[in-house]
């Protein structure tokens, strides 16, 4: 469940399996109404799998910190705690 202000609480319910839904939904729209999209701040293995046979309509960017911070990690860190 998502915690208001509290960062670490994005894990639970933006997780994989949401994460892919969504982007899948999001192709799918993207071939019903003909556009070219381009997908912002992807995190996960499968997103970039399944982006990749979408190139046609898709374009993508993530950046490193959205490849590599984990739940473990946010909530080690005093910074995310504030």
């Amino acid at each position: 469940m998502r915690i208001p202000g509290d960062p670490s609480s994005h894990p639970l319910w933006r997780d994989e399996l949401t994460a892919l839904r969504a982007t899948q939904r999001l192709l799918r729209i993207a071939r019903e109404q003909r556009a070219i999209i381009h997908v912002l701040h992807v995190s996960t293995r499968e997103e970039i799998e399944l982006l990749a046979d979408h190139k046609d309509i898709a374009s993508v960017e993530t950046t490193p910190h959205h490849l590599t911070m984990t739940d473990a990690i946010m909530r080690a860190s005093e910074r995310w705690r504030r």
